[in-house]
């Protein structure tokens, strides 16, 4: 069996993370964009998915969140084979770098602030073209199951 100890992952993790670090400004914007793109849709494909499985929910409402939660990761799946930088992955990916002083402090922040914003303005450009523009959104069942599950986060928050 072929494995890494964990000393091996993390200093795997580290150089990720120090060659992340080092990418120019351009292409952090166009990889964060593209992620916070990826993931939106994702999660839009999923939203449509569960959707269409309302009379499903009636019956077995979790076999709805099953699908949802089966069709999400396209989106991560995208972004792992693209390598775009996504927020997430970064702080796990910077960390260590930063904690073992190969990553300056101003690299670290620079990095995350980057990828933060970037995957914002990439998933609202999403939500705006793909989701709304469309229409996929704006007509049953895709907008009442969006507009549940939002009341439903806004209700147990």
């Amino acid at each position: 069996m072929v494995y890494a100890s964990p000393h091996d992952t993390t200093v795997a993790v580290m150089r990720a993370g120090i060659t992340k670090s080092e990418l120019p400004w351009y292409q952090m914007v166009i990889r964060g964009f593209f992620a916070g793109g990826f993931i939106a849709l994702g999660a839009l494909f999923a939203s449509v998915v569960a959707a269409g499985m309302i009379q499903t929910h009636e019956t077995n409402p979790s076999l709805q969140k099953l699908m949802y939660a089966l069709v999400f990761p396209a989106g991560l799946f995208l972004v792992a084979q693209t390598g775009m930088e996504l927020f997430t992955s970064n702080v796990m990916f910077l960390t260590p770098g930063l904690l073992g002083r190969k990553i300056s402090i101003f690299l670290f922040v620079k990095n995350l602030v980057t990828a933060w914003i970037m995957n914002f303005v990439g998933s609202i450009f999403v939500a705006g073209i793909f989701a709304y523009f469309t229409g996929i959104t704006t007509t049953d069942p895709t907008r009442s199951y969006i507009n549940a599950v939002g009341i439903r986060s806004f209700i147990y928050s």
